[in-house]
């Protein structure tokens, strides 16, 4: 994408794409090609192409909930504010 003007604030996805060679807590190898398999296919006369993928809620670009790490809070991720998400920030590539 375009760099962004320096005139205006920009929106800049740091998503990880999700693909076999994803490093993820549990496999610093990555995925691999088992995380998504093709469960239908039109191709073999199924109603549309599904696949089903595999993988741990700490893959990829997330953020934690509160319990996650809070020995006493048992707050979910809805407690909180996409607004805390936005704002100045550095973007370092770690891929």
């Amino acid at each position: 994408s375009p760099p962004p003007s320096s005139s205006s604030p920009s929106l800049v996805d740091i998503t990880a794409p999700v693909d076999a060679s994803l490093v993820t807590w549990e496999k610093a190898d990555g995925l691999g090609a088992s995380h998504r398999v093709q469960s239908s296919s039109r191709a073999d006369g199924d109603d549309a192409n599904v696949s089903e993928l595999a993988f741990g809620a700490h893959t990829g670009t997330h953020v934690d909930a509160p319990r996650h790490f809070a020995r006493d809070s048992d707050a979910g991720i809805e407690t909180l504010y996409l607004s805390w998400m936005n704002g100045p920030a550095m973007v370092i590539d770690a891929f």
